[in-house]
């Protein structure tokens, strides 16, 4: 079997979402041997502020040790986190977030996409 046959990827808005969309999902596809890569493209903060603030750099930190904790939990090989606007994706041009996507795809050559 190609190494690529057993690869997931899971492809979320902002942190936790991947947990609550399909954590059981991740969790028995990597207990069965898949190599399950999870891409979060928000930062997941940015929404927790008025619009001239700046977001906690220490909380944004925090937030993503967090998830990299329990993606490495469910048995995730990888995380990656996009730092896109959190619950602001209509800020960024549509191209850029399918280009952001795309070279993910790229890069971990999944068979499957959630």
């Amino acid at each position: 079997m190609n190494s690529s046959d057993n690869r997931v990827l899971v492809v979320a808005a902002h942190p936790d979402d991947e947990v609550l969309g399909c954590g059981a999902t991740i969790a028995r596809l990597a207990r069965e041997g898949a190599e399950v890569y999870i891409a979060i493209l928000g930062e997941g903060i940015t929404s927790r502020y008025e619009k001239e603030e700046r977001p906690d750099q220490k909380l944004l930190e925090k937030l993503h040790a967090a998830s990299r904790r329990v993606a490495m939990l469910l048995g995730a090989k990888d995380l990656s986190m996009h730092n896109l606007p959190d619950n602001k994706f209509d800020t960024v041009p549509l191209l850029d977030v399918v280009k952001l996507i795309e070279e993910v795809v790229k890069e971990v050559r999944p068979r499957v996409v959630y």
